[in-house]
């Protein structure tokens, strides 16, 4: 099932990856540019939220929540209809998923990897 995200929903959701330190892929779409990485969510000092593999700023991908124009979530049974055009998923075991676009139009997905508790 796919739902809207207002933004107190976003940072619940958010915030239980962290919590429950869930592995998640991140796929980020922009105009002309696609990035992707993986490893926890965290939330940085300043108010950003980082996908990295280490608590080093190595390859991540951060964003600002206030930049965001919606969001959606999905469970497992919705993640193809969630996907994004253009967004190429691996084939991997994703038990949940949140998109987000921003005010520039740029488009992220965080997919949680893993079954779901």
């Amino acid at each position: 099932m796919i739902s809207d995200l207002s933004g107190p929903d976003a940072k619940v959701a958010l915030q239980r990856l962290i919590t429950e330190s869930r592995k998640v892929e991140a796929f980020f779409l922009g105009d002309g540019i696609d990035a992707s990485a993986s490893g926890l969510l965290r939330l940085q000092p300043d108010g950003q939220y980082c996908v990295s593999d280490t608590d080093a700023l190595g390859s991540h991908i951060s964003f600002t929540p206030k930049n965001v124009a919606w969001g959606k979530q999905s469970d497992k049974s919705s993640l193809p209809e969630l996907s994004p055009p253009g967004m190429l998923i691996p084939s991997k075991e994703f038990s949940s998923a949140l998109l987000f676009k921003f005010k520039d139009g740029s488009l992220l997905a965080l997919f949680e990897i893993g079954k779901a508790n």
